[in-house]
């Protein structure tokens, strides 16, 4: 049986998905299932997917989905699809890649934590061509968030250590874990129904080591602000009237929502809704407003400016 079973949904990505599979079986580790979640219209990944089961039958295993089931419901599926005396889930995204000791070193956390369910990792972008374009992405941009901790929504849902990818989540397995489309069958963010359901009951833990590269390219469902953001306000609105948080973590978050718009803003030199955002979040929580965009400053310019002047001085 294996031990691991790794999750991969995909959606014509021809060019991206063989180096995906690739870094899955240069794993160090290697009791471990993959499934492969195929929603592309066209034969053409498809076809690249077979090559790899042809030759790893035993380790690879896919299923083509006509019409397409959206990554939520195809999430879901591939997690009912996992052998039933496997112990671990493991996610990776298809455009992305794993580093050999991904499986490995997260193994060695959950031997040492038996209360840890979920570890989560450091990430480094690399665009199409494989070349990395930010080394330590979260650790140089966001709070340190590394021991083992339980969380509540708001950490979580305010947090870009652990809801950035998928491919940074390898869990122990629930019998009966479903990841919740919360009504939008293409639901951006949706990495964060999965970690609240763990994160209610049991520790996280993050390793500070880069073992995933996130593959920055036009086709990310991310690319778009404006929709990502969309998505978080729909997710934040639903866990609100189905009471996974409460109406103080509520206005918190949507003061976040607000700075992370006006952030946008000045990134698009549109000050008039700039402005617009500040003075409404100012509204909700003056305290809250100015604590918040002073980390926003620190994390989002200040910090990243830092390590890369420390990364040119050190290669001096």
């Amino acid at each position: 049986m294996p031990l691991i079973s790794i999750i991969t949904t995909t959606y014509n990505h021809k060019e991206y998905i063989a180096k995906t599979i690739q870094s899955i079986l240069c794993q160090n580790f290697t009791d471990w299932e993959l499934l492969i979640g195929d929603d592309s219209p066209n034969n053409e990944t498809r076809e690249i997917i077979e090559t790899y089961i042809k030759k790893y039958p035993e380790k690879i295993k896919a299923r083509h989905h006509t019409p397409s089931k959206h990554i939520v419901e195809n999430t879901n599926f591939l997690i009912k699809q996992a052998d039933k005396k496997s112990q671990y889930l493991a996610f990776l995204e298809w455009d992305d890649i794993r580093e050999p000791d991904y499986l490995s070193e997260k193994l060695k956390i959950f031997e040492k934590y038996p209360k840890v369910w979920l570890v989560y990792n450091d990430l480094s972008i690399i665009d199409g061509k494989w070349n990395i374009i930010e080394k330590n992405w979260i650790n140089h941009r966001t709070k340190k968030r590394y021991k083992d901790e339980t969380n509540s929504a708001w950490k979580i849902l305010s947090s870009d250590v652990v809801c950035f990818s998928y491919s940074t989540l390898m869990s122990r397995k629930y019998e009966r874990i479903q990841i919740h489309n919360r009504g939008n069958k293409t639901l951006l963010w949706s990495e964060s129904d999965f970690l609240l359901q763990i994160a209610k009951k049991h520790n996280l833990y993050g390793i500070r080591k880069p073992l995933t590269l996130y593959r920055k390219h036009g086709n990310n469902n991310s690319k778009d602000f404006n929709v990502t953001i969309k998505n978080f306000e729909f997710l934040v609105q639903n866990y609100l009237l189905s009471g996974l948080i409460e109406n103080k973590e509520y206005k918190k978050i949507c003061i976040l929502i607000g700075m992370m718009k006006a952030f946008n803003n000045i990134k698009d030199h549109d000050y008039r809704k700039f402005f617009k955002n500040i003075i409404h979040c100012f509204k909700l929580s003056p305290r809250y407003s100015i604590q918040v965009s002073l980390q926003s400053i620190y994390y989002r310019a200040i910090k990243p400016f830092l390590f890369t002047l420390k990364e040119r001085i050190w290669k001096k």
